[in-house]
Parts: C-alpha cells; structure tokens; sequence
C-alpha cells in the first residue's frame, strides 16, 4: 500500500474518531442498552448527521417529566429511520427498545423497538 493511501486512511479514520466522539458529547445522548429502556419527550428538531457507520439523522426531544426540562437525543438506528419523524415534530414522541431481533433474511442482528407518538 502506497504512503499517500495510508495517509488517506489515517486521516479518515481521525476524522471518524472526532465525529464519534463529538457525537458521544452530545447533551442528554440516549443510549438505548437493555430491553425496556425507553424515552419520550416532544419532538423538536430533526437533523440528518454524519457517523461513523454513514449518515443517520439525530432527534432532538424535550423530557418534560423533569423539573426543568432537559434535552434528550437519539441518534437513529437503522430500524427507526423509516418512521415520518418530520412529521411528528410538535409532537410527544416515545420510544421503546424491545431488544435485538435478527433479520430472517440476512442472519444480521437489529435493536427492535416500538414506537408511540401522541398528539
């Protein structure tokens, strides 16, 4: 592999690693680990965003079931990408991890979730 290419790589991948961690900084970044785990809040703002897995885009809600509220944001994951998210903004928003599945199709694990929105 030639310098120029590795040069490439290494700066790409800095550039990832930058990203990631300015993503991980993110105030009030929900992090959905164990089944159950869940958020809700008013939709704000949608915003597509870069990762280090490609684009996705970045839901920014209002938890006003604390005093005062707080900002919470979730950085989609490939199942929730195909709900109208620009269409619910206004709206309150929960979302539900219900645990990895895996796709009959490709054997590839998912997280799964459910998805309530109310007007």
């Amino acid at each position: 592999m030639s310098t120029t290419k590795n040069q490439g790589t290494a700066e790409k991948q800095q550039r990832v690693k930058k990203e990631m961690e300015r993503i991980n900084s993110l105030e009030g970044l929900v992090k959905f680990e164990l089944p159950g785990d869940k958020v809700e809040g008013l939709l704000m703002k949608v915003e597509q965003i870069t990762t280090k897995f490609g684009t996705s885009r970045k839901l920014e809600l209002l938890d006003e079931s604390v005093e005062p509220p707080e900002k919470r944001t979730v950085i989609l994951k490939s199942a929730l990408e195909y709900y109208d998210w620009d269409g619910s903004i206004g709206l309150i928003v929960e979302i539900i991890y219900t645990g990895d599945k895996v796709n009959p199709a490709t054997g590839r694990r998912y997280k799964d979730f459910e998805v309530n929105v109310y007007e």
